[in-house]
């Protein structure tokens, strides 16, 4: 208990992230600098001051915005920030996300159901939100969260300790995500000598091209991080769209399939005409995400807000004899598979 407490007093820090690019904290904590930056560019964005005690701020500066803690309502504009709320123990500090059929956390249907959270953040009123983390607007009501444009798992991660910030949880979201990154280096370092690395194709054909994330992505560093080579190495960006043919051509000795978005090999021959010459396909080596009832994916709410997990499962696809205990969570073999 003790260093458990002398573990999280040593973690109310401030500054830039460790691997996060997109924000900034510093100032002391009764008022607090809240700089959002594009991870990609470096470009600040937004300028906030998050204050618990008026008496240590100073006169606000043109182009800084206020936001008073305790915040009255948070509308979580994507489903893959209420990972992070529920990990704090702050998920009664969200009133509201889009898109109902898209959560994933059972703690978050059970508010649906009880009526405690909305669909649609406006009109803003009444006391009821104050907050609403989105991305592309610079509002004083809106926080630009941008974990999804980070290059690095644990960058992505790291944007618990905004949402910590925010609910006034700062140093329980350090001391976790402290711990996921020893975690997560713990699970990389059993792949670092690694002569054979799998190469692996990800995602699937949508609305006529086949999106695949670029190689400085937060995918391409998981894909490196678990011991793989990755069919795209040579793309940058988050996302690119790319013509089907290309990627089957491209991707025709791909070891390993990730997320092909289909649930058995005969609907992937029917999606994908070309799919069974893919070398992963011929070796049962296809992984796609579990159908779930819903239209919800647990992978991006739990899966990129527990990096070490997603790591260590990663690796047991990839490299099963290097881990004891193998995780089968967030991708499971075809059901047909070979």
């Amino acid at each position: 208990m003790i260093r458990v407490v002398l573990v999280l007093v040593l973690l109310g820090q401030t500054g830039a992230g460790q691997y996060a690019k997109g924000f900034r904290i510093t100032g002391p904590r009764e008022c607090r600098n809240l700089e959002i930056l594009n991870p990609r560019s470096g470009e600040t964005l937004q300028k906030f001051r998050v204050i618990s005690n008026r008496n240590f701020c100073a006169s606000r500066h043109d182009g800084v915005w206020d936001l008073v803690l305790p915040l009255k309502g948070v509308f979580a504009h994507s489903t893959s920030q209420l990972a992070f709320f529920e990990k704090l123990g702050a998920a009664t500090d969200v009133v509201g996300t889009s898109g109902f059929k898209w959560v994933s956390s059972q703690l978050f249907k059970q508010r649906i159901l009880s009526q405690a959270m909305r669909e649609n953040p406006a009109p803003l009123g009444e006391g009821e939100i104050e907050l609403i983390f989105w991305s592309g607007t610079d509002k004083p009501t809106s926080v630009q969260f941008n974990e999804y444009l980070e290059p690095h798992p644990l960058g992505y991660a790291e944007w618990i300790r905004v949402v910590g910030l925010l609910t006034q949880r700062q140093a329980l979201a350090d001391f976790f995500f402290a711990v996921q990154k020893q975690k997560y280096l713990s699970v990389r370092s059993l792949v670092t000598d690694l002569e054979y690395r799998p190469l692996v194709l990800l995602n699937s054909v949508y609305d006529g091209t086949w999106p695949v994330p670029g190689d400085d992505s937060w995918w391409g560093q998981f894909l490196r991080d678990a011991g793989a080579q990755y069919v795209f190495s040579n793309l940058r960006g988050t996302s690119v769209s790319l013509p089907v043919s290309e990627v089957l051509a491209s991707a025709a000795n791909a070891d390993v399939w990730l997320n092909p978005k289909a649930f058995s090999c005969q609907e992937l021959e029917q999606k994908i005409p070309g799919a069974n010459k893919i070398k992963a396909w011929r070796s049962g080596k296809v992984y796609a995400r579990p159908k779930v009832s819903s239209g919800g994916d647990d992978w991006y709410e739990s899966g990129l807000a527990n990096p070490e997990k997603a790591l260590h499962e990663l690796v047991s696809i990839l490299h099963p004899n290097r881990l004891q205990q193998k995780y089968n969570r967030w991708f499971l073999p075809l059901e047909d598979g070979h």
